[in-house]
């Protein structure tokens, strides 16, 4: 893992969310004073919140797997960067462009 690229985007979640949670109360703050007077729980509150946030941005899941039954094929499905990716790579695509529509919505008569 290359822990320098976890560090910079733990600090840029958590000073996102800390900026975007205190803008929000400063905004607040302006038309309610008692917000105002929250001192340095409130502030601890906000860093606590943006703890919890960046720790749930950078827990979520990055890939998954499914293995077919009856065969030895597993199909696992992740976000990377496909340049540093090692094995074989699918790209799905389409080259057809269906003009059928089908059943037949309304009659124009």
């Amino acid at each position: 893992m290359n822990y320098i690229r976890i560090a910079r985007q733990s600090l840029t979640v958590f000073l996102t969310s800390f900026g975007t949670i205190w803008l929000i109360i400063e905004s607040i703050a302006l038309f309610n004073v008692k917000v105002s007077e929250l001192g340095m729980n409130g502030f601890w509150g906000i860093v606590a919140t943006s703890v919890f946030i960046t720790i749930i941005s950078m827990l979520r899941r990055k890939n998954f797997s499914v293995l077919i039954k009856g065969k030895n094929i597993t199909i696992t499905v992740t976000t990377e960067d496909i340049i540093d990716s090692k094995g074989n790579i699918v790209i799905a695509g389409s080259d057809t462009f269906d003009t059928e529509l089908g059943e037949i919505i309304s009659l124009i008569v």
